[in-house]
């Protein structure tokens, strides 16, 4: 016996129930610190101390101070983000380059708890992914 279909969502709800979401996972940062962090090991010590969530960065030895914009303007490795994920119990935050949309599908697909738009020094633009759209 086939499912009975779904009943149709309303847009405006849906959205509202998207905004809502929003609202409650960014109260949860305030108040606390946001730490980078390289592997689980770093995002035990951050949860460990406090830290209110911790968004996965580049982890590149080779790597020197002078790199570390070009660090923070880099796509995280969804597999560092899926292992700190099982590691901590604070949002864990995916970071991707600004207006990359498929690179926020992945991270998504990854269940990263929030998505970081950055692209390291830069002056702010107008390319940035719609956050409030219906889809």
């Amino acid at each position: 016996m086939a499912k009975p279909a779904p009943a149709p969502v309303d847009p405006k709800v849906a959205l509202q129930k998207k905004v809502n979401t929003k609202v409650v996972m960014t109260n949860e940062f305030k108040g606390g610190l946001i730490v980078g962090v390289e592997n689980s090991d770093q995002a035990k010590i951050a949860e460990n101390v406090g830290a209110r969530g911790v968004v996965v960065v580049v982890a590149n030895a080779n790597m020197d101070k002078t790199d570390i914009a070009f660090k923070a303007a880099v796509t995280a490795d969804t597999a560092v983000v899926r292992d700190v994920l099982s590691s901590v119990l604070v949002p864990v935050i995916g970071r991707i380059r600004l207006g990359h949309v498929i690179e926020a599908k992945v991270m998504e697909a990854n269940y990263a708890d929030a998505i970081d738009e950055h692209e390291g020094l830069t002056q702010a633009a107008d390319e940035g992914i719609e956050k409030f759209s219906s889809n």
